[in-house]
């Protein structure tokens, strides 16, 4: 819905831990840690006419930060979890056919580009902008 015109599909690294292990505990091994670090999500996307996509990746960004409780004794929990959502990105083909489905889980906006408006050009170039969302892991589907 936002016309995404770039962006990469996220890396993923996992930090390791050092464990003795072979005969005597003299070898070290590495095992992959339990929690892994997903790259950011940073996607280039088309501004519409009225402006109307990035004020809308504005206006949750910073809704995320006017929050004044995080959570009280009441267990309720107010702010930034409130302001998580979960996104797809659909890879097309050539044909403009959807072949793999990403489902990005409990994602939020870090950064918002500026828009650089230029009356000096007489190109109808359109107006492009970046946005870049932190999330918790993310599942990949190969759609049939």
């Amino acid at each position: 819905t936002f016309n995404c015109q770039a962006g990469p599909l996220p890396g993923l690294t996992f930090d390791s831990i050092p464990v003795l292990g072979g005969r005597g505990g003299t070898v070290p091994l590495q095992v992959a840690a339990l929690n892994p670090t997903y790259e950011d999500l940073e996607l280039r996307f088309l501004v519409d006419e009225k402006i109307e996509n990035w004020i809308e990746i504005h206006n949750w960004m910073v809704s995320t930060q006017s929050a004044k409780n995080y959570g009280g004794a009441d267990g309720k929990v107010d702010g930034p979890i409130k302001a998580l959502s979960d996104a797809t990105l659909m890879i097309i083909s050539s044909a403009m056919n959807p072949i793999v489905q990403i489902d990005f889980h409990n994602c939020f906006p870090k950064s918002l580009s500026g828009i650089d408006f230029d009356s000096a050009t007489s190109d109808s170039e359109p107006v492009v902008a970046t946005a870049t969302f932190a999330y918790q892991g993310y599942n990949i589907t190969v759609l049939p």
